[in-house]
């Protein structure tokens, strides 16, 4: 049974008895900071890619040794990688990007200091200019 009542409702919190509400705010909390640590262990999977399939790119491994990468560091890393992408694969993998808070601040920085308008640090990040100028306009930069 699903209850939707304001949280100051007092008979509600005696009715369902205030410990039980406690441990639901609690246990939700707890799957949050869980779900928050199921993040793509990127060190790990680019140097099993590097020492695996690609032995004769070892100086990859240096941007590895970062304490933790930023979106940034990682689309530089597949680049070096990889190589250039065709336009199919780009695609596919333009589709499926995140990003957080600090990588988000890392790019639109990037942009202040190298003077860079929104078209060209949309071209350089491979973004929408709109997108650009979502999160100018979003983080008040």
């Amino acid at each position: 049974m699903i209850f939707i009542l304001p949280i100051s409702s007092s008979i509600f919190l005696r009715a369902i008895g205030l410990e039980w509400f406690n441990y639901c705010i609690y246990k939700n909390v707890y799957k949050q900071n869980k779900m928050e640590k199921l993040l793509p262990d990127y060190k790990t999977i680019y140097s099993d890619i590097i020492i695996k399939k690609f032995p004769q790119k070892k100086y990859c491994l240096q941007l590895l040794q970062k304490k933790s990468l930023s979106v940034v560091d990682i689309m530089e890393l597949n680049g070096k990688i990889f190589g250039i992408p065709d336009k199919e694969t780009f695609i596919a993998n333009q589709k499926h990007r995140s990003y957080n808070k600090t990588d988000i601040f890392e790019i639109l920085n990037y942009q202040k200091e190298n003077k860079l308008n929104n078209n060209q640090l949309a071209i350089k990040f491979k973004l929408s200019r709109n997108t650009v100028t979502k999160w100018k306009k979003y983080f008040a930069v």
